[in-house]
C-alpha cells in the first residue's frame, strides 16, 4: 500500500463535502480508530440517508460482539416498520494500514458479526474493513460462512472515492 493509486475526479463525490474532505486531510498515523469511524459515519450518511429510512449505528451490540458501525434500513411491512440490517464496518487506526494482521483481524470480526444481522432470512450482507485511509468491501456468503471481496486489493478512500461510492451505491441497491 505504499504505492498511491491515481487521483479520481472529485465531482459528485463525498470529497465535495467539506467536513469529510477536511477530516481526511487531517487524518494522522497516530489518530485513534474512532477518528476513522467518524469519517466513515459521514461517508455512509452521504449514501444511506435518514430521509430514505437508513440509519448508521455506532457500537451496536450483536451476539458476535460490538460492531464499529452497523448500517440498517427501516422497511414498511403492513402497518409497522422492521429493521433490515445489511452492513457492518470494522475500523482500525491509520497506523495499522500496512499490517496484514489488522486487516485479517477486522475480517474475522466481520465473520463474527455478519451472520447475526437481522432479519436472519437470507439477504445480502456486506462488510467494510476500513484501516486508516484504505478500505476493502466484502460480501458475506451465508452458505459457506466466508467473505468474498467485491474488488481487487484495497481502495484509497481519499483518492479512489468514485470506486468507493460505486460500491456503496451497489450495496444500497442490492441489500
Amino acid at each position: 500500500m505504499s504505492h498511491l493509486p491515481a487521483q479520481q475526479p472529485k465531482d459528485n463525490t463525498y470529497l465535495e463535502t467539506p467536513g469529510i474532505c477536511r477530516s481526511l486531510e487531517r487524518l494522522q498515523k497516530d489518530d485513534e480508530e474512532g477518528v476513522v469511524t467518524g469519517i466513515w459515519i459521514a461517508i455512509l450518511a452521504s449514501v444511506f440517508g435518514p430521509k430514505e429510512e437508513y440509519m448508521i449505528r455506532a457500537q451496536s451490540l450483536s451476539p458476535g460482539g460490538v460492531t464499529d458501525l452497523l448500517g440498517l434500513q427501516f422497511v414498511k411491512q403492513g402497518t409497522k416498520y422492521r429493521e433490515v440490517q445489511f452492513l457492518v464496518v470494522q475500523a482500525k487506526a491509520p497506523i495499522k494500514e500496512t499490517r496484514d494482521a489488522a486487516w485479517e483481524a477486522a475480517k474475522d470480526q466481520l465473520l463474527d458479526y455478519l451472520p447475526h444481522l437481522e432479519p436472519k432470512r437470507k439477504h445480502h450482507k456486506y462488510g467494510i474493513v476500513a484501516v486508516g485511509r484504505w478500505a476493502q468491501f466484502v460480501l458475506y456468503d451465508e452458505d459457506n460462512r466466508r467473505l468474498t471481496a467485491l474488488h481487487d486489493g484495497h481502495l484509497h478512500v481519499e483518492r479512489q472515492f468514485k470506486d468507493v461510492l460505486d460500491l456503496l451505491h451497489y450495496i444500497r441497491d442490492n441489500h
